[in-house]
């Protein structure tokens, strides 16, 4: 995972060999403290005496920008900032029509069926989040009516 290269060429800021920014535990940047950064763009440390940095994962953006938004609360009431703590929550694959693999419940793989319905149902939640329960509702049930006329690879 590369951050996008402008980030290395802002002065004054420490960026990683990836072109992250290189960010303390409360995602504030290492050289200016009125700068924040989170997700793809900052190489946060792993912190709870882990060494190196969180995982370029999907999972971290959602979880930073949680922390970050009381962050930027604490810092405007004066109050002292959280550090960012990395919480896995498992790991989902999907390579075609039940063929899903996971790791999940802490170091549990898990696969076929079961993976497949935990995958499904993490989309739906991404959809849910993005378009409302309403709409996902409607393209759930659009999507169960056209199952028939798609193919079985996912291509994206």
């Amino acid at each position: 995972m590369r951050a996008p290269v402008f980030l290395r060429e802002i002065d004054g800021l420490e960026t990683s060999r990836n072109d992250q920014l290189a960010v303390l535990p409360t995602l504030q940047a290492t050289r200016d403290p009125a700068i924040f950064a989170f997700g793809d763009c900052a190489a946060c440390p792993r912190g709870g005496g882990a060494s190196g940095n969180v995982p370029a994962l999907a999972q971290v953006a959602p979880q930073q920008a949680a922390l970050l938004v009381g962050n930027l609360r604490r810092r405007l009431d004066g109050k002292p900032l959280q550090d960012y703590r990395y919480q896995d929550r498992g790991t989902l694959i999907s390579l075609a029509s039940y063929n899903d693999f996971g790791k999940l419940f802490g170091n549990r793989i898990i696969e076929g069926r079961l993976a497949h319905f935990f995958y499904a149902s993490l989309y739906r939640m991404h959809q849910s989040a993005l378009y409302g329960p309403w709409r996902t509702s409607r393209r759930l049930l659009g999507d169960a009516i056209a199952r028939n006329t798609r193919p079985l690879l996912k291509l994206h």
